[in-house]
């Protein structure tokens, strides 16, 4: 029994729908390149085994990755797209397993591959971005957060009572 307002939100169009695209998914990258420096930082002057990569893929990249899907899967897509969004999903969720079959192996390239071509080719560029660089390459991943972190070691200041070992 409807008692106010029972119609569902107007569908978004699809201006409106890839800017909250970008939202989500610029979000969802900033979160990743955020756990990858803490996993870098917390493994400082080890290299951490495959287990312990494939942990780290397993439950922080895809599990961020699928949160994200189903993000974007709550957006009304534009009218006349709903079938084309919902297969672009379903391919991601399909390489997604992929990769969580397999998570430091390149067994998911193909299928992660083409799921960013579809979400460029649609005009979510941000989503593209996110899945390419969330890539299950994670040796790739972590190397890019290894540059960040130190980036950001020699950019902090030197605290009181520590010396710079920097000679000039």
């Amino acid at each position: 029994m409807c008692l106010g307002a029972c119609s569902s939100p107007a569908p978004l169009t699809k201006a409106q729908y890839l800017q909250e695209t970008d939202q989500v998914c610029g979000g969802a990258t900033k979160q990743l390149a955020s756990a990858s420096d803490t996993y870098v930082t917390d493994h400082k002057g080890f290299t951490p085994g495959p287990d312990t990569n494939e942990q780290f893929t397993r439950f922080t990249v895809i599990k961020q990755m699928r949160d994200t899907t189903t993000l974007l899967s709550r957006l009304s897509a534009p009218d006349g797209d709903q079938s084309y969004v919902e297969g672009m999903f379903a391919d991601y969720a399909h390489a997604l397993d992929l990769w969580y079959a397999d998570p430091v192996g390149r067994s998911a390239d193909a299928a992660v591959g083409a799921v960013a071509t579809r979400f460029a080719s649609y005009g979510m560029k941000a989503c593209a971005h996110m899945v390419q660089d969330a890539s299950s390459d994670v040796g790739k991943r972590l190397v890019a957060a290894q540059k960040r972190v130190a980036a950001a070691a020699k950019a902090a200041p030197v605290s009181a009572g520590e010396t710079s070992t920097a000679k000039g």
